[in-house]
């Protein structure tokens, strides 16, 4: 069996501060890690699309070799990509989520033993991925087999409406129906259990500074209206929670980690929480990396506790 996969400069840097991680990269790398490892396959080409191919191929070297015990690995420019479609028989090749581009090369260079193309989802917040998502369509070279991995069911739910107003915008203004869209699957994100091993609860609530008791409600990720998570519908879902079950909610607490910069949510909260739809009893806390471990500590954490225990520490 002969992958295939077209990808960019390598994940660095994989540790340092909050603003330094990017957790596609970290997601991407673990993956190509433990397939290097489990994974079973004659070959694996990895072509590289950078600003410097030779600089990049190297890094990726750096980075894969040492789980590539078996010398299955391929590190190539992107310009060869042609010549390989051409030439070698790919059981499988995977992308990125329009799959438009790989499946108008497979059939142009190999129209006679088409393999499948797979792509993923990560960053579909951007309106501007509407056209690319059209063309993808009009280009109709798709079969069956392709697909497009969703890693959870929302983001499936959030591709399956960007394809479906795609092609409902082009039908209004032009009367032609576009053919059928790619298939998605569900398959959720692998967990490193070498690296995330369970650990006792007490403990990792004394390390982040969190009560001991009550109903803690993780929400992680980069926070900003503008290109990823907007957070307002969070706030206020948690709000309605604890309006509905109140004895359920009554020391529930709301925990927001992850990159704040762009949104710069505790000042605006700590301003105005009112705003927000919550008491001016509420309170903030947040915790920062430590300058000295950045790499080993957690992100930066706000935690917003439930308007119920809010009013009750208020009055």
């Amino acid at each position: 069996m002969i992958f295939g996969t077209i990808t960019g400069a390598p994940p660095e840097p994989l540790a340092g501060t909050t603003r330094g991680i990017y957790g596609a990269n970290v997601a991407m790398f673990t993956f190509l890690k433990s397939l290097l490892r489990f994974g079973s396959f004659d070959e694996y080409h990895i072509f590289i699309s950078a600003h410097d191919p030779e600089k990049a191929i190297e890094s990726w070297n750096k980075l894969l070799k040492p789980f590539d015990e078996g010398g299955r690995l391929r590190l190539n420019d992107l310009f060869q990509l042609r010549r390989f479609i051409r030439e070698k028989r790919f059981t499988v090749f995977h992308g990125k989520h329009d799959l438009g581009d790989l499946a108008y090369l497979r059939a142009q260079l190999s129209p006679d033993r088409p393999f499948p193309v797979t792509g993923r989802i990560d960053s579909i917040s951007y309106q501007f991925l509407l056209p690319d998502l059209l063309v993808m369509m009009l280009r109709g070279n798709l079969y069956p087999f392709d697909a497009v991995i969703c890693t959870s069911s929302q983001a499936m739910k959030a591709y399956e409406a960007l394809l479906r107003q795609a092609a409902e915008d082009f039908e209004g203004r032009y009367g032609i129906k576009l053919p059928f869209p790619p298939k998605l699957v569900h398959i959720p994100l692998g967990v490193d259990a070498d690296q995330f091993a369970p650990r006792d609860r007490a403990e990792a609530r004394a390390l982040l500074s969190l009560p001991q008791k009550g109903l803690i409600i993780l929400c992680f990720g980069r926070l900003s209206a503008h290109e990823k998570m907007d957070l307002l519908p969070v706030l206020r879902a948690f709000k309605r929670l604890t309006e509905d079950h109140p004895q359920q909610m009554r020391d529930a607490l709301l925990l927001l980690a992850g990159d704040t910069q762009d949104m710069d949510t505790g000042r605006r909260w700590r301003a105005s929480p009112g705003r927000w739809g919550y008491p001016s009893g509420s309170k903030l806390c947040e915790i920062h990396p430590s300058p000295k471990h950045p790499s080993s500590t957690q992100p930066p954490i706000s935690s917003y506790p439930s308007p119920t225990t809010s009013r009750r520490a208020s009055g």
